[in-house]
């Protein structure tokens, strides 16, 4: 009995006071820390690695703030669409075709139609896209048909000629449904501040 007793108390361990247990959590803890930080070292350098073989990382993030490209795109698109929409909205279709009737009165109003929407800027694959088959074979549609810029300027010469020939070029743009701003985009001066091209 006596023996058991001496050896259950060299077994039992001492308990510590508070202040030596604080600091071996401490010690443990300091160790645990040492043994981390090579590898957070180790993950910071990857880290810097792989940001510098990337192309352009802040690209990411900017991302965020600016559309794509496709998405620009179809920003201007539906932009374009409503523009034209609005323009061919405000014609006035019914006046060039009053006292028709039935199909020929149908088919007025989408001609004037695609003229209003050229003299808005659009196209003629936009502004032709919808329109009766027969529309399509039209002038408006199909392309310009030739203008005789000769005969009007005919006796004319030199910088008088071509300031004649050029205003006649802006006429027969305008007559084949194009806007101002398209048909006296490229003309001379001149030709820009006078009445044709500023509409006064």
């Amino acid at each position: 009995a006596i023996l058991a007793q001496v050896c259950s108390k060299r077994l039992a361990a001492p308990a510590l006071p508070p202040s030596h247990r604080r600091r071996r959590e401490m010690a443990s803890r300091g160790s645990s820390a040492a043994r981390l930080l090579p590898l957070l070292a180790l993950s910071v350098q990857q880290f810097a690695a792989a940001g510098a073989a990337s192309d352009a990382p802040q690209d990411v993030f900017a991302a965020d703030d600016e559309c794509s490209a496709r998405g620009c795109a179809l920003n201007a698109v539906q932009m374009t669409s409503r523009a034209l929409g609005n323009a061919v909205a405000a014609c006035d279709v019914e006046t060039p075709c009053r006292g028709c009737s039935g199909e020929p009165c149908q088919l007025c109003r989408e001609e004037e139609q695609a003229k209003c929407c050229l003299r808005g800027g659009g196209s003629q694959s936009q502004c032709c896209a919808n329109v009766n088959p027969q529309i399509k074979f039209r002038p408006v549609c199909s392309g310009p048909p030739p203008c005789d810029t000769e005969t009007p300027c005919r006796g004319a010469s030199g910088e008088a000629r071509q300031l004649c020939l050029e205003e006649e070029q802006v006429k027969c743009c305008l007559s084949n449904g194009g806007s101002r701003s398209h048909c006296c985009a490229n003309v001379s001066p001149q030709i820009q501040f006078r009445p044709i091209c500023t509409g006064r």
